[in-house]
């Protein structure tokens, strides 16, 4: 499987409770995003919740509003 089919069925998997923990972390301005273990930490999310989150993030943000 390539890694943007990964990344597209890993979208799938993204829940509106984890994108708002993620957008919480990024609204917070605790730390710079790119630091995933922060971002871990903070959010409860799983580094490839976090990964991919920052890869579909448009797609996200669209399909629950934020």
């Amino acid at each position: 499987m390539r890694l943007f089919d990964q990344e597209i069925n890993n979208n799938m998997t993204i829940t509106q409770e984890q994108f708002d923990a993620y957008v919480e972390v990024q609204e917070s301005g605790v730390t710079n995003m790119f630091n995933v273990a922060v971002v871990s930490d903070y959010s409860g999310l799983s580094r490839q919740d976090i990964m991919t989150i920052m890869s579909n993030y448009s797609e996200l943000q669209k399909k629950y509003g934020n």
